[in-house]
């Protein structure tokens, strides 16, 4: 009887780690749905290229130390609008930026749970 015990407690055990570990791994934080939404950006620039980042400033730090991170090694300038390609991050359901793009061609824009990000290049 211990034995059927045993083997009853070990079964559910290693039944409630495999559902935590099924919940660890498929959950998802701002930095790879950055990276899900970045990843067009990517595909499209050569290394050590320079891209400015526009974001709101509530959380413009935390977005622009993800997008180095996810960008590298293109380099990513603070607030630089001088440069020739733009990225412009807002968060969904928060204030949207001041950013016009009147003087800027929007190459791509890509949309997810939690972004929304816009590739820019200067008008010819």
């Amino acid at each position: 009887m211990k034995k059927v015990y045993l083997i009853i407690s070990l079964t559910v055990t290693l039944i409630f780690l495999f559902i935590f570990l099924l919940k660890f791994i498929s959950s998802r934080n701002s930095v790879d749905n950055l990276d899900q939404s970045l990843s067009f950006v990517k595909n499209k620039l050569t290394n050590h290229s320079k891209i400015s980042l526009i974001a709101t400033e509530n959380d413009y730090l935390e977005l622009y130390y993800q997008a180095q991170f996810i960008l590298a090694p293109n380099i990513v300038e603070k607030k630089e609008i001088d440069n020739d390609t733009i990225i412009v991050i807002e968060r969904h359901n928060m204030k949207k930026t001041e950013f016009t793009f009147s003087n800027y061609m929007i190459i791509q824009s890509d949309s997810n749970s939690m972004f929304n990000v816009t590739f820019c290049s200067k008008k010819p």
